[in-house]
């Protein structure tokens, strides 16, 4: 038997000047039971780093092929923005 995802809620205060955001996001991430905590930190990080209002958490794990994070154009198919994390394979460099 599988062993399920566990469900994190994290309450963030996000403050980017550059970019002139300053918002208030509760985020829920799901960790799948082989990810360790700190990849599960390195997906948080990257999502409050590159935060924009259709920035989504991707399959994770269970699809090694798929982005970690991704970013949808305004008519809901388009990927404007895919991001990885972790140590890349030597054939995807």
């Amino acid at each position: 038997m599988a062993l399920p995802s566990t469900l994190h809620h994290f309450d963030v205060r996000l403050s980017h000047v550059d970019r002139g955001v300053e918002r208030d996001l509760a985020v829920k991430v799901a960790r799948h039971p082989l990810e360790t905590v700190e990849r599960l930190w390195l997906r948080l990080l990257a999502y409050c780093w590159q935060w924009e209002e259709s920035l989504a958490f991707g399959p994770g794990i269970c699809e090694p092929e798929e982005p970690d994070l991704v970013a949808l154009g305004a008519d809901g198919s388009t990927r404007t923005l895919l991001v990885r994390v972790g140590r890349p394979e030597l054939a995807r460099i």
